[in-house]
């Protein structure tokens, strides 16, 4: 329960079905919003709220039971009839001021949810993998230490009119293994059939489809191949949130920080829309092999490119450089606003923008404008057609990180003072429409710290969202 409590660990509460409409209500009010699992993945009555504890940065997740509904992984084919029973037992422990379940149908409870994932297939000692089988002993180590086994023998009787007495006898004397809890499915078995939510066939064709899909998506996690959820969305449309700062302000330590703690619950995709080392084109790959190796970074810039005395080989690479780094926004732009509209949330690592000229993320060929000639013009057109696009594709939070310029130039020594608070004063300085928030964040402290400060943005970000949303729907 501890681990609950303090969102180490998921928190299962099993709620009133009759009550459905008012526990939305009331967790929508503490900041607990309901979330769209995948399709394999999503039960009857079994639904998922998320919040984030401003405090800690840690995610909260609520697994919402209107009716006791368990059974195999990823089938769940037993509706056990017993929630109004279970709520007349609840009692509060002395640890903690809330209701739960009683030891003795916990432990019931947790037997019946062990035996109905066992396989008879499976050739393996355990009943699961290492983490499960260390949980499911603790588990019940603990609750054993509380549950009498008279008691339990006398529940297992009133519920399903069956004598498991051996059973329970040879799990408290000696612990239980993989054999032992196969005797005990096969002993009530026929007892649950009648619990079953679906028929044999049915069943077997949802365990093959669940298989099928988790080793899909299992596989796309993996190696990213597509753009779409393969574990848990928004309700509706997702989030965009993109990460700017000048060079380090901690842009690239703070979004992958961010990932981790999303993915462990929600469908998240980081993109990077920089020019840098990140994720490019191929032709931008080939290019860098031209581009010589500077010890150090001084003052010129982006923006410097077209003054400097390069040579005509030099200039043309410079701008299919620039020409195919905007067409590779234009096509991260596109991606990013199919990945919102699947639900998911996304993470941008920079964001592209046309009021600043020749850095910080902005158009690179803009110097070439006052050519005369056509094709230059041309070229310098088709640029800030594809950085005005980020206007319409908008994010809707935006972090902006900054730090002293000191702080900045000991974390990155080989850069000009000057170009330091250049490009910082730039970042402040951008706009965005208003249907974008936008927060500052003082990043000099550790990434631990910063990382507190931005979930609890995000979560401020996402509790407006769904606001918004809940709005819409109550005027419809």
């Amino acid at each position: 329960m501890n681990a609950a409590l303090n969102g180490d660990t998921d928190l299962d509460i099993l709620f009133d079905y009759k009550n459905k409409t008012l526990v939305d209500e009331i967790l929508f009010e503490n900041s607990f919003f309901r979330y769209k699992s995948i399709p394999s993945r999503r039960f009857e009555n079994i639904e998922d709220y998320i919040g984030i504890d401003k405090e800690t940065g840690k995610i909260v997740h609520i697994h919402a039971h209107f009716k006791l509904i368990l059974g195999e992984s990823g089938v769940k084919s037993y509706h056990l009839p017993f929630e109004q029973e279970i709520f007349s037992k609840c009692f509060k422990p002395d640890d903690f001021n809330i209701k739960c379940i009683s030891y003795v149908d916990e432990m019931l409870l947790l037997l019946i949810r062990i035996t109905s994932k066992i396989s008879l297939f499976r050739i393996s000692k355990n009943w699961g993998n290492k983490l499960t089988v260390k949980q499911d002993l603790k588990e019940f180590n603990w609750l054993s230490d509380r549950v009498e086994i008279v008691d339990l023998i006398d529940n297992c009787n009133e519920k399903f009119n069956i004598d498991c007495s051996t059973i329970f006898t040879q799990f408290y004397d000696k612990g239980f293994t993989k054999l032992q809890l196969i005797k005990f499915k096969q002993r009530i078995k026929p007892y649950l059939i009648k619990y079953r939510r679906y028929n044999g066939f049915k069943l077997f064709h949802i365990k093959i489809k669940t298989k099928i899909l988790s080793i899909f998506y299992r596989v796309n996690r993996k190696f990213k191949i597509l753009d779409i959820p393969t574990h848990r969305t928004f309700i509706n449309k997702g989030i965009i949130i993109a990460i700017l700062g000048s060079d380090g302000s901690g842009k690239s330590t703070i979004v992958p920080m961010i990932k981790d703690v999303f993915s462990k619950k929600l469908d998240v995709i980081t993109v990077y829309m920089g020019s840098g080392k990140g994720r490019s084109s191929l032709i931008r790959s080939l290019l860098r092999f031209f581009v010589p190796k500077k010890k150090t970074i001084k003052a010129s810039s982006k923006d410097q490119i077209i003054n400097n005395k390069l040579t005509t080989f030099r200039l043309l690479g410079k701008i299919i450089w620039g020409i195919t780094l905007a067409k590779e926004k234009i096509n991260k732009l596109s991606r990013i606003l199919k990945i919102r509209d699947k639900g998911m949330l996304v993470i941008c690592d920079r964001y592209p923008q046309s009021q600043i000229k020749g850095y910080n993320d902005g158009p690179l060929l803009s110097r070439i404008e006052k050519s005369n000639t056509y094709l230059s013009k041309k070229i310098s057109s088709y640029e800030n057609k594809a950085y005005s696009k980020a206007e319409m594709v908008s994010p809707d939070l935006v972090i902006k990180l900054f730090a002293s310029p000191r702080i900045l130039k000991l974390r990155r020594p080989n850069m000009d003072f000057n170009q330091i608070i250049k490009k910082q004063e730039g970042i402040i300085k951008l706009k965005f429409n208003n249907n974008v928030k936008v927060v500052e964040i003082n990043s000099e402290e550790i990434p631990e710290r910063t990382l507190v400060k931005c979930m609890s943005m995000i979560n401020d970000c996402i509790a407006d969202k769904y606001k918004i949303n809940r709005n819409q729907d109550f005027d419809k």
